[in-house]
């Protein structure tokens, strides 16, 4: 038996224009509304995350670095028991 996917109602105010518009897109790619709706969120959120990243890398591009072997060898080290530094 397929199970339902549960959805929870989003109720907004937008601009009579912007609707109207993405109802003639909707009927353009043979969609419905809210699947444009849905996947402009979607795509929003991926944005978002997007950007996180940026800064976070952009935070840390100037932050000193250490050679992958020192790294392995802190590894080893800490699995030993002891501090390779």
């Amino acid at each position: 038996m397929p199970t339902k996917e549960r959805t929870v109602k989003l109720t907004a105010s937008i601009d009579p224009e912007l609707h109207r518009a993405i109802r003639h897109m909707a009927i353009e790619m043979d969609k419905q509304v809210r699947e444009i709706v849905i996947e402009a969120l979607r795509k929003w959120l991926e944005d978002q995350e997007a950007q996180e990243d940026l800064a976070a890398y952009r935070e840390a591009r100037h932050e000193p670095t250490i050679p992958w072997a020192q790294v392995e060898d802190e590894i080893r080290a800490a699995e030993d028991g002891h501090s390779a530094v």
